[in-house]
C-alpha cells in the first residue's frame, strides 16, 4: 500500500503590520514610522501606498527588540520613587492633628 505524503501547511514568511503590532506590542503608527526613517525593513509587494510585508525577525534584525532569549524580567521591588525631595505631607513623620475636645 502506498503512503500519500501529509502536506504540512506552509509557514508564514511575513507578517502584515497589524500581525507584527500585536506580537512586537508596538503600534502600527511607531512600526511605519520606523519603516520610514530606515529602522526597519519592510517590504510592499504592490508598490508605494501597499500594505507593509516584514519578515518575523524583522525588529530583532534591526535590534529595537531584543531576541526573546535576551528577554530578562526584572525583580519587583516595589513603586519606583522620583528623584528629589519628598513632600512634607507624604513623610512618615508628619504628624496627623485631631480637634481637641
Amino acid at each position: 500500500m502506498a503512503r500519500t505524503p501529509q502536506l504540512v501547511p506552509p509557514q508564514k514568511h511575513y507578517l502584515d503590520i497589524d500581525e507584527l503590532s500585536a506580537l512586537s506590542g508596538l503600534s502600527t503608527s511607531t512600526l511605519r514610522r520606523y519603516v520610514r526613517q530606515g529602522k526597519i525593513a519592510a517590504l510592499q509587494p504592490g508598490g508605494p501606498g501597499s500594505r507593509l510585508l516584514f519578515r518575523p525577525d524583522a525588529l530583532e534584525a534591526a535590534a529595537l527588540l531584543p531576541a526573546a532569549s535576551e528577554i530578562v524580567t526584572p525583580a519587583s521591588s516595589g513603586p519606583r520613587r522620583l528623584p528629589g525631595r519628598q513632600p512634607g505631607w507624604m513623610s512618615p513623620t508628619t504628624k496627623i492633628l485631631t480637634p481637641k475636645q
